[in-house]
């Protein structure tokens, strides 16, 4: 089989990216070397989430799965609370201060994932589940690709959305920038005694960062609680009790007493980053290519913007017949995203060397520059606008 596009990875960034191209025009194929969600269950309680932005929101209405992703289970956020344990510095974001509806969404990771495979199922796109890639031999105008099954297929470029511990990016040895931030990330879902009132909740602590993320059930929400990795073990050990109350504490009461309703997960923190996005024949996509820390949210809203780059850029290249894979093509698509993802990469070292700092004169510098943007409505409006995708 011949394809003008494969995509290896069937998460929200490889089926988005799937989607917008086969409704260009473009023959798709997708290897997915696990399991690809595709039906979502409103009786199940929420696993993982993602805060989806207005720009990442406008990519999935113009693919046409927006609507029904509303439809089933999201929770718009009105407003963002950011404070710190080591200074008094403290930040409140509004949506309705730059008349918006909202900042952005909580929405489900499988919801969203079920309805683009719904979407792109429906069109002539061929998906590969359970599918191992054993060969990739490179010819002068395709990739010829062996799947552990036997299947052989030859595809014009190669897209690399396949996680962080991309397979793609490993077996094109794209040389890759990799620094721990030396933390891990809790997440769970906790039921708390006030209403969380559509507000996002952010303190930065001394070694880590809470983050409280609003759920549709008015008391429920997702935690991601970052942690100093030589900590770990510790949190770990702690029953569901203790956790509870260390929670509760480490919140300040923001809304009152927590408790745990889910399983508690953990993963590691790394900072990656490729060099260069793209060589003859292979491009590189969301975290395959950059990985960040998730403080700020804005991890699958890269990946979404780079999957509209990358759309626009192969589409606009087709029209005009030109070869999607030559590297003048593709070299479009790491202008239009490396820098905005290297500028968010360093903004988020930034973040983190400034709060989880408790040095005598760092902390008073940080509640005077926090403050003083919380004073200001053009700075709380740059702010705001950042937060929802603006």
């Amino acid at each position: 089989m011949k394809y003008d596009v494969m995509v290896v990875g069937g998460g929200m960034a490889g089926l988005s990216l799937s989607l917008g191209l086969v409704q260009n025009g473009f023959k798709v194929a997708v290897v997915e070397v696990g399991h690809i969600v595709k039906s979502f269950d409103e009786a199940i309680a929420p696993k993982r989430v993602s805060a989806i932005n207005a720009a990442s929101q406008a990519l999935l209405n113009e693919l046409g799965v927006w609507r029904d992703i509303v439809n089933m289970r999201i929770n718009p956020y009105v407003a963002m609370e950011v404070w710190d344990q080591n200074s008094s510095a403290q930040l409140n974001l509004k949506a309705e201060e730059c008349s918006l509806q909202s900042l952005g969404a909580i929405v489900e990771n499988d919801l969203i994932v079920a309805q683009l495979y719904q979407a792109l199922i429906k069109h002539d796109v061929s998906i590969f589940e359970h599918s191992k890639i054993i060969a990739l031999t490179p010819h002068t105008s395709h990739t010829a690709i062996t799947l552990d099954h036997g299947k052989e297929l030859e595809t014009t470029l190669i897209v690399g959305a396949d996680g962080a511990n991309s397979f793609i990016r490993q077996q094109y040895n794209f040389d890759c920038s990799v620094k721990p931030y030396q933390q891990h990330a809790i997440v769970a879902n906790v039921k708390a005694i006030k209403p969380h009132q559509d507000i996002a909740y952010q303190r930065f602590l001394k070694k880590g960062v809470l983050a409280l993320l609003p759920l549709c059930d008015p008391y429920l929400c997702s935690i991601v609680f970052s942690v100093a990795s030589d900590e770990l073990t510790k949190f770990n050990e702690m029953d569901d009790k203790t956790f509870n109350e260390y929670l509760s504490m480490t919140a300040e009461g923001k809304l009152g007493e927590l408790q745990l309703q889910s399983k508690r997960m953990s993963f590691e923190l790394i900072e990656r980053h490729v060099d260069s996005y793209y060589k003859q024949g292979v491009v590189l996509i969301a975290d395959a290519a950059h990985t960040i820390h998730p403080l700020a949210g804005q991890g699958i809203n890269l990946g979404f913007a780079d999957v509209r780059a990358l759309i626009d850029v192969l589409t606009e290249a087709k029209h005009l017949r030109r070869n999607i894979a030559d590297i003048s093509t593709l070299a479009k698509y790491a202008r239009k995203r490396q820098f905005d993802n290297q500028l968010m990469i360093r903004t988020m070292q930034g973040l983190k060397q400034l709060f989880c700092n408790d040095h005598p004169l760092i902390k008073p510098l940080r509640a005077l520059g926090v403050n003083a943007v919380n004073n200001s409505k053009i700075l709380k409006r740059f702010f705001i606008e950042q937060a929802a995708g603006g």
